[in-house]
């Protein structure tokens, strides 16, 4: 997906997520318009036919499959208050029927008729009917779902696999979700069974094989943070008031306001010198030096290696190299080293 559906697209946060490869693999193109018709799976992605009218002919049907092309670069179109899809060339592939859409993510695209979320897949048929007050994004092939103020998860193909009875989910990571019930966060598996016996006041994903978590006995008022094993053990104890995720073997950790980065062992890399600061991707954390100030990129050493200058800042494409950056309302592509190109 690009930049810009990710940074303008998508509706709400809690709606975003990272997402697995496609489901379905790719497969050798027929030149046959017979055979295009016939399979279901040519492509990557099924087919979005549905919008055809009925005097379309087999030439012209073909032409929409040929054309219509991954349904995670179509994009969206307003008609009368209601939103739908086009491909790249612009064409309907699937009418505005809905409330909201976000972009398709592999294939799939959480909707929105009436204030209920639901599910479609490229044919513009439910996968989730909409019914649910929320759909994340899914992760590790699951979607968490709120329905009537509990939370679930769902499979690729809207089958339940895990029945709503969470106060809160999130997704996915590394095999386990931190959930919510009966005043304590911990630890779930896909077969919904608690991953290790121990409760936290808060709970974080997992990312390189730690996940920042409040311990459930601290003190009121205190509530400090601090950094889980796989296994529940504080490996890093509580000590900061918010921290990022490890990536690229480092996090961002706050304390008294003020921000610096921290190894897997719990050592910091520089001072607490960052009003602000994101997690690591190619070596580079957007950071801010003041709280209403620009934001910049440090390395994994917390030494300012990109000026701070950008108005808006994304994290940097781990398979691009490259991020994206806004100077007062122009966009440029960034490199690591600091090199930016007019987009």
């Amino acid at each position: 997906m690009s930049f810009f559906k990710r940074l303008f697209g998508i509706k709400d946060k809690e709606e975003q997520g990272s997402v697995p490869k496609p489901y379905v693999e790719e497969k050798k193109k027929s030149t046959s318009i017979d055979d295009l018709l016939k399979e279901e799976k040519v492509f990557q992605y099924e087919a979005p036919i549905t919008h055809i009218n009925k005097e379309a002919t087999k030439e012209t049907i073909a032409e929409e499959i040929k054309t219509a092309g991954n349904p995670d670069d179509w994009d969206i179109y307003n008609a009368n208050g209601k939103e739908g899809f086009k491909d790249e060339n612009g064409i309907i592939v699937i009418k505005a029927n809905f409330d909201k859409v976000n972009y398709f993510e592999n294939g799939l695209a959480i909707v929105q008729v009436n204030d209920k979320k639901g599910l479609i897949n490229s044919r513009g048929e439910y996968v989730m009917k909409p019914e649910y007050s929320y759909i994340f994004s899914a992760t590790e092939g699951l979607f968490a779902f709120e329905k009537e103020e509990m939370y679930g998860f769902a499979n690729r193909d809207g089958t339940i696999a895990i029945k709503p009875q969470y106060f809160y989910a999130g997704g996915f990571y590394e095999g386990v979700s931190a959930v919510s019930e009966g005043g304590k966060d911990y630890y779930i598996t896909k077969d919904n069974k608690k991953a290790f016996n121990v409760d936290f006041e808060d709970a974080g994903d997992f990312s390189e094989g730690l996940a920042s978590a409040v311990p459930y006995d601290m003190k009121e008022g205190e509530n400090k943070t601090g950094f889980i094993d796989r296994t529940g053990k504080f490996v890093i104890k509580p000590q900061f008031d918010f921290t990022g995720s490890f990536r690229n073997g480092f996090a961002p950790v706050c304390k008294n306001d003020q921000w610096a980065f921290i190894d897997k062992t719990g050592k910091p890399v520089c001072g607490y010198i960052y009003a602000d600061a994101e997690d690591f991707y190619c070596g580079r954390a957007a950071v801010k030096q003041e709280k209403k100030g620009s934001w910049g990129y440090a390395d994994t050493t917390g030494k300012l290696v990109i000026p701070c200058q950008f108005d808006y800042s994304s994290e940097f494409d781990e398979q691009k190299g490259s991020a994206y950056v806004f100077i007062k309302g122009k966009c440029y592509t960034l490199y690591p080293d600091g090199r930016k190109e007019t987009v």
